[in-house]
C-alpha cells in the first residue's frame, strides 16, 4: 500500500512540501489540488523520483509512469512516437489501439512535431498507457487540451486503470475537474496536505477556512462532483 511519511522538500529557507503521513489505497484515483506554488508538482516529481525529498519517506508505490505539466514529441511520426516506448509482441496492434481511444489515429502518420499542444499532451499520454505500471501520475493531464479533448483524455485514463489496476494520482488546478474524475481529493497550501476527503464529501465541508476560501472560488455543489463513469 503507498504510504508517505513526513515528506519535506525546501529550496532554501523556503518549505515547498510538507507532509506527515498519508496512505494511499491501491487502485485508487487521487487528485491533487491547490494554488500555483501549493506543492502539488513538487510531490508527484518525488513520487516519480525526479526530484529528491529532503527528509522522509515515499514507499509501496511500485512501478511508476510520469507525465509532466510540459510534453514533448519525437521527429517521427505520431505512431513511431508510441512505438519507441513499447516492448514485447503485438507492439503495432497494441499501439494502434491506444491512437484510436485517443482520437489520434488518423494522424499516425503525421510528423509529431506537427501536432497541436493539446494532440501533443495526448500523443504523451499515449506513450504512458502502451505501458504496465503501479502508479500513474499525472501532472495537469487535461491542461493543453479542449473541452472534447478532455473527455477523450479522462475516458482513456479511467479505463486504463479499471484495466490495470493501479493507482492515479494527478494535479488540477481546478477542484471541479477533482471532483470529476477521482475517488478522493487533497487539497495543499503552502506544501502541506489542509483538505483530505472523498469526491463526493470535499465540497460538502472543509476543516479549514483557507480551505472554505479556496472552494468558495469555485461555484461548485457537491452533487456536481460525481465520477465520470465509462460507456
Amino acid at each position: 500500500m503507498p504510504d508517505i511519511s513526513d515528506l519535506k522538500k525546501s529550496y532554501g529557507e523556503k518549505t515547498v512540501l510538507s507532509i506527515d503521513t498519508l496512505t494511499i489505497q491501491k487502485s485508487e484515483t487521487i487528485a491533487v489540488t491547490g494554488p500555483n506554488g501549493s506543492g502539488k508538482s513538487t510531490l508527484l516529481k518525488i513520487l516519480a523520483g525526479l526530484t529528491k525529498a529532503d527528509s522522509g519517506t515515499a514507499d509501496g508505490f511500485g512501478k511508476v509512469l510520469y507525465m509532466p505539466q510540459v510534453n514533448y514529441a519525437f521527429s517521427m511520426s505520431v505512431e513511431k512516437n508510441v512505438l519507441y516506448a513499447m516492448s514485447g509482441e503485438s507492439k503495432a496492434e497494441r499501439a494502434q489501439k491506444i491512437l484510436k481511444l485517443l482520437g489520434l489515429y488518423d494522424l499516425k502518420e503525421r510528423n509529431a512535431k506537427k501536432l497541436s499542444g493539446g494532440e501533443t499532451q495526448r500523443l504523451a499520454l499515449a506513450r504512458l498507457l502502451v505501458c504496465e505500471c503501479d502508479t500513474l501520475l499525472l501532472d495537469e493531464p487535461s491542461g493543453a487540451v479542449d473541452i472534447d479533448g478532455t473527455d477523450t483524455v479522462w475516458h482513456a485514463i479511467e479505463r486504463y486503470r479499471q484495466e490495470n489496476g493501479c493507482t492515479v494520482i494527478f494535479s488540477t488546478h481546478s477542484p471541479v475537474e477533482a471532483g470529476k474524475h477521482s475517488d478522493r481529493i487533497l487539497l495543499l497550501h503552502k506544501g502541506g496536505i489542509i483538505e483530505d476527503a472523498s469526491s463526493a464529501n470535499f465540497f460538502k465541508e472543509q476543516k479549514s477556512e483557507w480551505g472554505k476560501k479556496f472552494i468558495a472560488q469555485f461555484s461548485v455543489n457537491a452533487d456536481e462532483s460525481g465520477k465520470e463513469q465509462l460507456c
